[in-house]
C-alpha cells in the first residue's frame, strides 16, 4: 500500500468518525430540544393551574368579605334597634314612677355643657398659669420699663443729632476738595487731550509739513491747543472736501472711458496728485480743442464698421426671404393634401425677431442704407443734416456696444435670430391661435401628431426641390414610439406621408392594426444582437 492510499484511508476513517460525531451531536440537540419543549409545556400548564387556583381563592375571599360586611350591617342594625328599645323602656319606667322626663333631659343637657366647660378649662390651664406668671414678672414692672425706654430714646436722639452735625461739616469739606480736584483733573485732561491730538496730527496723520515744524516763529494766541487743532482740521477738511469733489468729478468723467481709451486718459488714478494731473491734462485737452482732431480720426473708422454691419445683415436678410418661401410652400402643401382626421388646419408664419441684438443690427442696416452718403466726413453728396446723421450713428454704435456687453457669451448671430416662427393649429373645434411652441394642442398624442406632420411637410418641400433636378423619388423616415398616437391618427399619418411619397418606418412596443402597413416585422433581443423577423406583407 503506497503513501497516497494510506492518506486516503486515514481521511476516510476520520470522515466517518466526524460524521458519527455529527450524528450524535444532532441527536443530542434534537433530544435536548424535545426536553426543552416538554419543560416549557409543563411550565405553561403549572402557570395556568396556579392562575386558576389564585382566581378561585380571590373569588372565595371576596365572597367571604361580602358575607362579613352583610353580617356586620345586620348586627349594627340589631344593636341600634335594641338601644332604641331600651331607651323607650327606660323612658316608660321613669314616666311610670312620676319622673319629669322633660326636666331630666334639661339636666342631661346642662350636664353635657358642664363637661364641655371642664374640658375647656383643662385645655386652657397651661395658658392661665403662663398668664399669671407674666402678671407677676412683667406687668407689675411695666411703668419702670417704659421710663427706661424713654430715657434711652432721648439719649439716642441727642447722639444722632451730634453725629449728623459733624457728618454735614465733613461732607462740605469733602465736596469742596472734590470740586477743586475735578477742576484740576478736567484742566489737566484738557491739556493732555490737546497734546495727544497735537502728536497725532504731527506724528500719525502728518497733516502739518516739516517746513512749518521747522519754523521757529512763535505767535501769541488766547486759544488753547484743542481750539488751534480744531481750526487746523477745519482748514484741512475744507481742502479734502475740495479734493473729494474733484475726485468725484474725475470718477464720473472716467466712467465714459475704458482703461485703453483713444484719448489716453488715466482712468485709474490712485494718489491726489494723479487726480490733479488728470484735471490739468483735461484742461489742456479742452484748450487745444483736441476732441475735433479725434473726431476726424474716428469718423472713417465707424463708417467702415457700419458698412460691414450693413453688408452682413443685408446678406442675412436675403436668406430670410428663402425662409418665407419655405413657409409658404409648407402652408400650400397642407392645403393641397390635407389631413383626414382631427387636424383641420396647420399654418406657419415668420414674424419679426424679438431678439434685441438682431433688432438693433437691422435698424443699423436700414439707417446706414438710407444715409450712406451722409455718414463720415463731409463731401459733395452729404445732406444738410450731416452732423445729425453722424451723431445718430454714434448713438447706434453705443447701443451696439452696450448690447454686446449685456451678452458677453454671444459670439455670433444666425438666421434663426432674424425671425420668430409661429404656428396655428386647428384641432376639431380647438384653435390654438398663433403660438411659438406646439404644446397643448390637444392630448399628448395629438401634440406628437402635429409635430410629425410639420416635419413631413418640411421634408416634402425639400424633396420637391430636389425632384425638379433628379426626378421624383421616395423618402423613408423613422418614427419611434408610434404607440403614443391614437390608432385612427396612426392610419391618418401614414396616408398623409404616403401621399407625398414619404414612407414611414414606425416602431411600437405594442402591436396595432398590421393592415395599415405594407410590411410588419418583429424585433427581439438575443444578448447583444437584435433579431428581425418578417411577420406580414400586404399584397
Amino acid at each position: 500500500m503506497d503513501e497516497q492510499e494510506i492518506i486516503s484511508s486515514e481521511q476516510e476513517l476520520r470522515m466517518r468518525a466526524f460524521n458519527d460525531a455529527t450524528l450524535k451531536v444532532e441527536a443530542e440537540k434534537e433530544r435536548q430540544a424535545k426536553n426543552d419543549a416538554k419543560n416549557e409545556k409543563d411550565l405553561k400548564e403549572l402557570d395556568a393551574a396556579f392562575n386558576r387556583s389564585v382566581k378561585a381563592l380571590n373569588n372565595e375571599l371576596h365572597a367571604f368579605q361580602e358575607q362579613q360586611k352583610s353580617e356586620a350591617e345586620l348586627h349594627n342594625q340589631e344593636f341600634e334597634n335594641q338601644k332604641a328599645q331600651l331607651d323607650k323602656q327606660q323612658k316608660a319606667e321613669l314616666e311610670g314612677k312620676g319622673v319629669d322626663i322633660k326636666l331630666l333631659n334639661e339636666y342631661r343637657k346642662a350636664l353635657d355643657e358642664l363637661n364641655k366647660l371642664l374640658q375647656q378649662i383643662e385645655t386652657d390651664r397651661n395658658d392661665v398659669i403662663k398668664y399669671e406668671d407674666a402678671v407677676e414678672t412683667l406687668f407689675s414692672k411695666e411703668a419702670d420699663i417704659r421710663n427706661n425706654i424713654k430715657e434711652i430714646g432721648q439719649r439716642l436722639i441727642m447722639l444722632q443729632q451730634r453725629y449728623e452735625d459733624k457728618r454735614i461739616r465733613i461732607e462740605k469739606k469733602k465736596q469742596a476738595f472734590e470740586d477743586q480736584q475735578r477742576a484740576i483733573q478736567k484742566d489737566l485732561a484738557h491739556r493732555r487731550d490737546g497734546l495727544n491730538q497735537y502728536h497725532q496730527v504731527i506724528e500719525n496723520e502728518h497733516l502739518v509739513s516739516n517746513d512749518y515744524l521747522a519754523d521757529n516763529k512763535v505767535k501769541a494766541t488766547h486759544l488753547d491747543c484743542l481750539q488751534l487743532i480744531s481750526q487746523l482740521r477745519g482748514t484741512i477738511n475744507q481742502k479734502r472736501e475740495a479734493i473729494e469733489i474733484l475726485k468725484g468729478t474725475v470718477v464720473n468723467f472716467n466712467r465714459n472711458f475704458k482703461p485703453q481709451n483713444a484719448f489716453h486718459f488715466n482712468t485709474m488714478p490712485v494718489t491726489d496728485s494723479d487726480y490733479m494731473q488728470i484735471s490739468v491734462d483735461l484742461q489742456e485737452f479742452m484748450d487745444n480743442n483736441k476732441i475735433e482732431e479725434y473726431r476726424r480720426r474716428t469718423s472713417e473708422h465707424y463708417k467702415d464698421i457700419l458698412g460691414r454691419i450693413s453688408t452682413e445683415i443685408g446678406t442675412l436678410m436675403k436668406r430670410r426671404s428663402d425662409v418665407d418661401r419655405v413657409i409658404l410652400d409648407i402652408n400650400r402643401d397642407f392645403v393641397e393634401k390635407n389631413f383626414a382626421g382631427v387636424i383641420k388646419s396647420i399654418e406657419l408664419r415668420a414674424n419679426e425677431s424679438s431678439d434685441k441684438l438682431m433688432q438693433l443690427l437691422i435698424s443699423i442696416h436700414d439707417y446706414s442704407v438710407d444715409n450712406a452718403l451722409s455718414i463720415g466726413e463731409l463731401n459733395l453728396f452729404s445732406s444738410d443734416n450731416h452732423d445729425e446723421v453722424n451723431r445718430k450713428v454714434v448713438d447706434y454704435l453705443k447701443s451696439l456696444s452696450h448690447q454686446l456687453q449685456n451678452e458677453p457669451n454671444r459670439s455670433n448671430v444666425s438666421l434663426s435670430d432674424a425671425f420668430r416662427l409661429q404656428f396655428r393649429i386647428k384641432e376639431n373645434d380647438n384653435d390654438t391661435g398663433w403660438v411659438e411652441r406646439i404644446n397643448n394642442v390637444g392630448s399628448d398624442g395629438t401634440d406628437i401628431l402635429v409635430k410629425a406632420m410639420v416635419n413631413i411637410m418640411l421634408i416634402n418641400v425639400f424633396k420637391k426641390k430636389a425632384a425638379r433636378k433628379n426626378g421624383d423619388f421616395i423618402v423613408h423616415c423613422m418614427m419611434d414610439e408610434i404607440g403614443r398616437l391614437h390608432p385612427n391618427n396612426i392610419k391618418g399619418i401614414l396616408q398623409f406621408a404616403n401621399s407625398r411619397n414619404i414612407y414611414l418606418i414606425n416602431s411600437s412596443p405594442t402591436s396595432y392594426n398590421p393592415y395599415d402597413y405594407r410590411y410588419t416585422y418583429l424585433l427581439s433581443k438575443h444578448g447583444v444582437k437584435t433579431r428581425v423577423e418578417k411577420l406580414l406583407k400586404r399584397i
